[in-house]
């Protein structure tokens, strides 16, 4: 929904009108996508995958890239890409 939302939100701005039709469209298709990307990168037996949330990076940063430093085998510097993670750009937040 929110990745919906901004982009109707840029179409907004290019004046391009909404339709809330292709919108529900978009999100079955979106979801169809991700299902079958989740599907065919469990069956690669030559990637590894981290499944990193956006909302979890802007509510504990700390945290979420720990785990992403872990997954890098620990080359990260966590304390210089946390000053930058700006909550203040989340701007198309899920109705709650």
């Amino acid at each position: 929904e929110e990745i919906l939302a901004s982009q109707q939100r840029m179409l907004l701005r290019k004046g391009i009108p909404h339709d809330p039709v292709a919108d529900a469209e978009m999100a079955r298709l979106f979801t169809s996508h991700l299902a079958e990307m989740e599907r065919w990168l469990a069956a690669q037996e030559n990637f590894t995958v981290i499944y990193l949330w956006y909302n979890e990076l802007l509510s504990n940063p700390q945290q979420a890239l720990h785990r992403l430093d872990e997954f890098f085998r620990r080359t990260l510097d966590v304390s210089r890409m946390a000053e930058i993670i700006d909550p203040a750009l989340y701007r198309n937040r899920k109705s709650e």
